[in-house]
């Protein structure tokens, strides 16, 4: 179970950053990129295939600098837009993201291959038929149909040893492929389906015993597929490795990369010193290869610490000092890896933990060692190949990070890295949306999320890449902030057209900067794809959660021209009574010859559906006409409503002049209990012998007029009654209180209850207590 829940909790987190925002922002949708791969140094010409596609004006992409030139073919279709790519001959192997962009705004992302073999499409064929013959080097842009047998055929020589990748699932797709090799008589040969660091998708190296001709044969595990469902398959000599090792490279620095394997090698690669933190794909390839694999690596700010065999035991464990970032390989199932490093007394480390991210399959198992030999603490890397581990050290002198697997294997392959680093304050900012449409002289809302790490202070906001005339609206999160409904203003002097725009995060803690770039989580299908442990249809695939680092780390920005209208909620909150309703207004201003309708929707918290569950919170907003600009939406609690604070996100839609405009605006929405029971004064001093007067009000929140009863409790020496009634629409009752003659001065405390009948349902809630002080009566002597 403890498995099992920590894996669910990573899923809600990353769900809960998913947004709506990029929903209602993307009205064009593109189901996939054909062909999927494109050979560097070359044009491709690309049709881009889904729907609302009319009125294609561009394509944005994640890919750094100006490697690539986009040049729109003809007008585009609803159906189809069609592009020729140029890429420049260095333009970096790996995979990457896209945006269409049109008229009306930007699509959703879909991702793409460059790469460095030449490219041949897939024949169609029918089952009958004889396989497609390719002559390797190749890539095959192939399309998998649902129950769909791809079959391909190869000639090799007697001892030919060839590597085989298919990319798939890496594209943002939910296909599993499986590739099978056959010899001329039918025999299988080989099955290849998952590797892990690649998803669902394969990459390997196979030597062929006897020359002859091969089949190989590439189908979904499922027997799934569809018109749009497209991968590549590489065929030549390349390299087969899936890991780098190390994996991370300081700015400025140059390592001897060890990609492990069964023809394990060697590359040099350096860093240039301005290279700004965060992932990458690394080419690799030796002198007789044909083509490039690529590896994912990581810019770091710290410097490596390669393990030193014989280091198994915490004796030989490999010394280390920090900050660093270490370094190892599980070789064999039964291989331990110990480090060690001095600490005083109260210092204070953090070692985050990673396999998956370096494209290894190894599930670790971490101890840590006290001075003493001593177990401190001790955690593993189930399920998504990471962890976080915190060192506190009780006592001064050497402690010991001590590694082993948790499934009892390993390999060459087997490789992880720890960070280790003093623990400081730190943040990780994350931007709610990822791309947004936005036309000149206007704004669109960018909801931020800030965690905090042992700080509360100010932290900066500055956008890198913007054009003049395009900046925040706020410049910084305040002290002890945790969310921010920021926007991104676009002025009227801002040229049309595709930006790319980084949002960096900065403080100052005593006396150090620290800065971060936000991330965010591109919508790549319609909606999170997949089902959870009781079919509930919100989780998010793997190759939704791991998207190519490219694409994570900013914002795509279309600048669009100026919009016949815009509108705003003057009311930045709104109170919701539970099983109620509640109005919030919404004011329009139109340029003057736009009189087309405004439509709006709601979506966001408890108005969207969860798991299994309708939105427990329904939304109901009249359009906006030129004779009634300024309109009321109505929102409805239902069953099951949270007591809790909530973004709402209103899109408003118009058409004009050919193309569709969104413009979205957000509200906190307060969910609470349709009255809350108060009594005043809070504090009462009387004496013995006497009577006061308790004013009880319901504080009821509109609609809410219903009757309430309030029962008051404890202190039964002040004789209170069971029940006081407050009517209906009345907005007090008295409570008399009486104190008898004998009483002991004292403090006495008195609690309410309330409970009343909203809408179906019966509610109960608490008051504020207060407290009666009796004191002795004047001139008792006693």
């Amino acid at each position: 179970m403890r498995v099992f829940r920590r894996r669910w909790k990573g899923l809600l987190a990353v769900i809960g950053i998913w947004t709506t925002l990029s929903q209602a922002q993307a009205a064009s949708f593109v189901e996939q990129v054909s062909p999927p791969s494109f050979e560097r140094g070359k044009t491709t010409r690309v049709s881009l295939i889904g729907s609302e596609l009319e009125g294609a004006t561009g394509v944005w992409s994640s890919l750094p600098g100006q490697e690539i030139e986009v040049k729109l073919v003809e007008p585009s279709r609803p159906d189809q837009a069609t592009f020729d790519f140029t890429l420049r001959p260095d333009a970096p192997l790996g995979l990457y993201g896209l945006r269409l962009a049109t008229r009306s705004g930007l699509s959703n992302v879909k991702l793409f291959l460059i790469d460095d073999l030449p490219t041949v499409a897939e024949r169609e064929s029918n089952p009958t038929d004889a396989p497609q013959p390719l002559r390797w080097p190749v890539a095959v842009l192939g399309k998998a149909r649902d129950a769909d047998l791809d079959r391909f055929s190869i000639d090799v020589d007697a001892g030919q040893r060839l590597s085989f990748e298919v990319v798939g699932n890496r594209l943002g797709q939910d296909f599993d492929p499986l590739l099978t090799i056959k010899d001329a008589s039918g025999r299988r040969v080989i099955d290849r389906d998952n590797d892990v660091g690649l998803m669902f998708d394969c990459r390997f190296a196979h030597t062929f015993d006897k020359a002859g001709t091969y089949t190989i044969e590439i189908q979904d595990t499922r027997y799934r597929g569809s018109e749009h469902t497209a991968y590549v398959l590489r065929i030549g000599r390349f390299p087969e490795g899936r890991v780098g090792f190390p994996s991370t490279i300081r700015a400025g620095d140059s390592v001897a990369l060890s990609v492990p394997g069964t023809e394990h090698f060697v590359q040099e690669v350096a860093i240039p010193k301005d290279a700004r933190l965060g992932g990458f794909f690394q080419a690799v390839r030796r002198a007789e290869d044909q083509g490039s694999a690529w590896l994912p690596l990581e810019v770091s700010p710290y410097a490596n610490t390669l393990e030193s065999e014989p280091n198994d035991d915490p004796r030989t464990a490999t010394p280390t000092m920090f900050p660093t970032v270490v370094h190892g390989i599980l070789a064999s199932p039964d291989d331990r890896d110990a480090f060690a490093f001095e600490l005083s007394k109260g210092q204070r480390l953090t070692a985050q933990i990673e396999c998956r991210a370096v494209g290894s399959p190894a599930d670790l198992d971490v101890v840590l060692l006290d001075p003493e030999g001593k177990t401190v603490k001790r955690l593993d890397t189930l399920p998504d190949g990471a962890a976080a581990l915190s060192i506190d050290a009780k006592a001064p002198g050497r402690h010991v990070v001590l590694v082993r697997s948790l499934t009892q294997e390993g390999g060459p392959e087997y490789a992880y890295r720890i960070t280790i680093a003093v623990r400081e304050p730190t943040f990780q900012l994350i931007s709610e949306a990822s791309g947004l449409a936005i036309p000149r002289g206007s704004y669109q809302i960018l909801p931020l999320a800030l965690t905090r790490t042992d700080f509360a202070g100010p932290v900066a906001l500055e956008l890198r890449g913007a054009p003049p005339g395009m900046a925040l609206r706020h410049d910084v999160i305040r002290e002890g902030e945790t969310a921010l409904d920021n926007a991104i203003v676009v002025g009227p002097d801002v040229p049309e057209g595709l930006y790319s725009v980084q949002l960096e995060a900065r403080t100052q803690v005593a006396g150090q900067e620290i800065k971060a770039l936000a991330t965010t989580l591109p919508l790549i299908d319609r909606r999170p794809s997949g089902r959870g442990p009781h079919g509930e249809p919100f989780e998010l695939r793997e190759d939704q959660r791991r998207l190519p680092p490219s694409l994570t780390n900013r914002i795509a920005i279309l600048v669009t021209s100026s919009s016949p209208f815009t509108f705003e909620l003057p009311e930045p909150t709104v109170v919701l009574p539970r099983y109620l309703e509640a109005k919030f207004r919404i004011e329009t201003t139109r340029v003057p010859g736009f009189d087309g309708p405004i439509t709006f929707t709601a979506q966001g918290g408890s108005l969207d559906p969860l798991n299994l569950q309708k939105p427990r919170v329904k939304s109901e907003i009249p359009p906006a006409t030129l004779e009634q600009q300024n309109i009321e939406g109505i929102l409805r609690s239902g069953v099951n409503s949270e007591l809790r604070k909530q973004r709402v996100t209103v899109t408003a839609h118009a058409a004009h002049e050919g193309r569709a405009i969104d413009l979205t605006r957000t509200f906190e929405l307060r969910t609470q209990v349709a009255f809350e029971p108060a009594a005043e004064p809070q504090r009462i001093e009387i004496k013995a012998g006497e009577s006061a007067t308790v004013a009880l009000r319901g504080n009821r929140l509109p609609p809410f007029a219903g009757p309430i009863a309030i029962r008051p409790s404890g202190a039964q020496e002040l004789r209170l009654p069971d029940t006081v009634e407050l009517a209906e629409g009345a907005d007090q009752a008295d409570l008399k209180l009486v104190v008898p003659s004998e009483l002991k001065p004292g403090t006495y405390r008195i609690e309410f209850s309330a409970s009343a009948h909203v809408s179906k349902f019966d509610e109960v809630v608490k008051g504020k207590p207060i407290e009666v002080v009796v004191v002795k009566p004047t001139g008792d002597g006693s």
